[in-house]
């Protein structure tokens, strides 16, 4: 029983929290609403209204103001009071629980307002629209006024040079005059928009029509003299080239002429009838296309002189490499008989003579095109100027062939001198080796000087054998060089080891009585010394002496060092 009671308050506590809560939220809603009504009240409307006063209270100007003023009275009084009335009765019914229909007509409320503040807007703006429209009217009607006797003034100074746009314009300036009377008019009788509109389409009236005086006399200059002047002057150089062997059949020029022609009729039409429209950028296309004839027939002028010459020219070109071809063939053939040339070569050369027929016959279709007119002179100088560099690119062929065939004569006579140099090298090393007096050669030091001779004795019996082969006598000779190179260092090797193992003997033999183990050692490097092998002489001779008498023989590798590299040195100066 005390669960149930308990459950009972709590539902009731929970219920008038609630409407607590609902009705709290309603009146600040009603609050906030109220506020904006307070705001509406206190906007200066009337005093907005009254602001036309100072205008002509009559034809649209009444109008409005009576509108406006009709509006915000109803405003005023009616629909604020009424919405007062109105919130009062939300409260009441929210005082009742009925929560639901208070937002829904809090709403409605709500849509009341807005539409109430839309009508002050709309009245505001339309009042400041109205001001605004008498205010710029006055300020600018002078300067309209102004325009208007400038423009009248400046028809009347073109008139002249305006053609058949004339009476154009000049039903323009009276219609320009109408609208200003008819701007008086309005003004006079209190409607300022319709006024504003007039002085605005005035003002946009005239500035066209001062482009149009300003412009319609240059374009007729163009149309009617300047343009057509250059079009006969053109079409009279063309007659007079054509009087002179030139053929512009394949050009367009004649067509460009005649829709030039074309086009300035049309244009003359529009500017007539004051359509200016793209008037500008099409007589500036018409001059581009001229400019661009007058330059074609320029191009043809010079290519004409160009290829009449370089066709001459080219003859003489022609025959030089003919010339230079023969020339070619001739030195190839003396050198055949006594080289062996390379196989590429004379493929080369069978290009080369393809290459000078194949010119030959493009510069005897060339001139048969330049006879009949085919091409034009423009199209033939650039097929000259490729003639040109191919006969170029032939010479260069033909001089780099001539100078490798040079190059093979040469490089016989280099390996005539190159042979001799070897032969005297030779000689050279095979007298040191007589002078040397060893006693005992090494057996590779005699293979290494019979190899050297004989690779000596190859390169110069293929230097007397027809035809000669360059490249395999170049290979000998480098065969031979090494060779010889091999034997002399390995002769100067020799010599040295001999030397210094004579030397090592000799000091040796000084000490022979005082160490016991000397005598043998000393003895069978003399045996070696004597038979050849010099190396082992050195290395065992020397193995005894480190270990008797070790600093004495240091002493002597040192002094022995410094006579060598004195040698070595008067070698080199030698």
């Amino acid at each position: 029983m005390v669960y149930v009671f308990i459950g009972i308050v709590v539902a009731i506590a929970l219920v008038v929290a609630y409407g607590v809560f609902n009705r709290r939220q309603i009146y600040q809603r009603v609050d906030n609403l109220d506020q904006r009504k307070g705001q509406m009240m206190s906007e200066p409307v009337s005093e907005e209204i009254s602001r036309v006063k100072g205008l002509t209270i009559s034809g649209e100007t009444e109008e409005k103001f009576d509108k406006w003023r009709e509006t915000w009275d109803e405003i005023a009084d009616t629909h604020l009071p009424e919405m007062e009335m109105y919130l009062f009765d939300i409260e009441e019914i929210a005082n009742k629980y009925q929560f639901r229909r208070a937002k829904d007509k809090l709403v409605e409320a709500d849509h009341h307002l807005n539409a109430v503040e839309e009508d002050i807007s709309m009245i505001r703006q339309e009042v400041e629209q109205l001001v605004k429209s008498e205010e710029k009217n006055r300020e600018e009607i002078e300067k309209v006024s102004e325009k208007y006797k400038e423009v009248r003034s400046l028809l009347s100074r073109q008139w002249r040079s305006l053609g058949e746009a004339g009476p154009l314009l000049e039903g323009k300036i009276k219609e320009c005059r109408e609208e200003l009377e008819a701007y008086y008019e309005e003004t006079k009788s209190g409607n300022y928009m319709r006024a504003r509109e007039r002085l605005l389409f005035l003002q946009d009236m005239l500035e066209e029509m001062q482009h149009q005086i300003e412009n319609v006399p240059k374009f007729l200059m163009e149309i009617d003299r300047e343009i057509p002047g250059q079009v006969r002057e053109l079409r009279s150089n063309i007659r007079v080239m054509e009087e002179n062997a030139f053929s512009f059949r394949h050009f367009s020029v004649y067509e460009d002429l005649d829709e030039i022609d074309g086009t300035l009729a049309y244009l003359k039409e529009n500017v007539s009838a004051l359509e200016l429209q793209d008037v500008g950028e099409k007589i500036e296309q018409i001059k581009e296309t001229l400019a661009e004839n007058v330059s074609l027939l320029e191009r043809e002028a010079e290519a004409k002189h160009e290829v009449e010459n370089g066709l001459e020219a080219l003859k003489g070109r022609h025959k030089a490499l003919v010339e230079a071809l023969s020339d070619l063939e001739e030195e190839r053939s003396g050198l055949e008989t006594n080289y062996q040339l390379p196989e590429g070569d004379k493929e080369k050369v069978a290009s080369i003579q393809k290459e000078v027929t194949g010119v030959e016959k493009e510069g005897e279709a060339l001139e048969e095109e330049l006879l009949n007119q085919k091409q034009s002179y423009t199209d033939l100088r650039g097929k000259l100027e490729n003639l040109n560099i191919r006969m170029a690119e032939i010479e260069d062929s033909i001089n780099e062939l001539l100078e490798r065939l040079q190059e093979i004569r040469g490089e016989e006579t280099r390996a005539i001198e190159q042979l001799k140099e070897l032969r005297v090298w030779i000689m050279e090393t095979q007298f040191k080796f007589q002078k040397s007096q060893l006693p005992a050669v090494p057996e590779m030091l005699v293979d290494q000087l019979d190899n050297a001779e004989k690779e000596l004795e190859k390169a110069t019996a293929m230097l007397e054998t027809t035809p000669l082969d360059m490249r395999a006598i170049q290979e000998a000779l480098e065969q031979s060089r090494q060779g010889i190179k091999q034997a002399a260092q390995s002769l100067n090797e020799t010599i040295d080891q001999a030397r210094w193992a004579e030397r090592l003997l000799q000091f040796g033999n000084r000490y022979r009585t005082q160490f016991a183990e000397l005598p043998s050692t000393l003895n069978n490097a003399e045996w070696q010394f004597r038979n050849g092998y010099y190396e082992e002489a050195i290395n065992d001779t020397t193995r005894a002496l480190e270990g008797c008498v070790p600093y004495a023989l240091s002493n002597l590798q040192a002094e022995w060092d410094k006579r060598s590299q004195r040698q070595v040195a008067l070698d080199s100066v030698k």
